[in-house]
């Protein structure tokens, strides 16, 4: 009985030091992708997207950037400075219809707004030219072309992109534009929640954290049995 709970603390703590080793070497080796996601509710829909885009619709939607992603560039004076960050992908669901980020010339970007009056975080899917920002089904007979959710509040005081969901104070809204037959029309609403999701380095660490307490109290048991 001793010899096999002693076997299975030798393996337990193997697999503490595997652990360690993955999450260190994994930290050093690559960024970090780092994954938000956001709800929200239309309030209003541009003819002829009223039709269908009912006030009262959710939307939900994710987006990945990485945690060592390069300011692209920073500009504003002292009192207003503004860090532009690159996103690797975002999508957006509503009414069983998904809208994905689209690849073009201009880089769809997130945007922290370091303000004396006012600080922003603004996720934005700016299109280039005649370039759709964003993709999906039609609406209507109206193509989507650009997506932008926008946050105002004191939250930072530098334009470092933070790692964490910043706070939703105020009235945070999102816009969704949509064009065809030259008709523009917007779909705008309101955020509820933005929250981050736990990335396979995040869960790692506690399936570390799980191992080293299940050993500790294995071997305090060890200890009772044989004193």
């Amino acid at each position: 009985m001793h010899m096999r709970n002693r076997g299975i603390l030798h393996w337990m703590a193997g697999g503490v030091l595997c652990l360690s080793m993955c999450v260190s070497v994994s930290g050093v080796a690559q960024a970090i992708p780092v994954t938000f996601q956001f709800e929200g509710t239309v309030f209003n829909a541009n003819s002829p997207l009223n039709a269908t885009v009912l006030p009262g619709t959710l939307i939900r939607g994710s987006y990945t950037f990485d945690s060592t992603t390069p300011d692209l560039f920073t500009f504003g004076d002292p009192s207003n400075v503004i860090g532009v960050y690159a996103l690797n992908n975002l999508s957006v669901s509503f009414l069983g219809r998904t809208y994905s980020m689209a690849t073009h010339s201009r880089p769809n970007e997130i945007r922290v707004e370091d303000n004396n009056f006012a600080d922003a975080y603004r996720v934005l899917l700016i299109p280039s030219g005649l370039e759709q920002a964003i993709t999906g089904p039609s609406i209507n007979g109206l193509v989507p072309r650009s997506f932008q959710f926008n946050i105002f509040g004191n939250m930072f005081t530098s334009a470092t992109l933070p790692l964490v969901p910043p706070p939703l104070p105020g009235n945070p809204s999102f816009n969704i534009f949509f064009t065809g037959g030259g008709i523009a029309a917007g779909i705008q609403g309101r955020l509820t929640s933005l929250t981050a999701v736990p990335e396979p380095s995040s869960l790692m660490l506690m399936g570390l954290g799980l191992l080293v307490l299940i050993g500790m109290e294995m071997r305090r048991r060890w200890a009772v049995q044989t004193s």
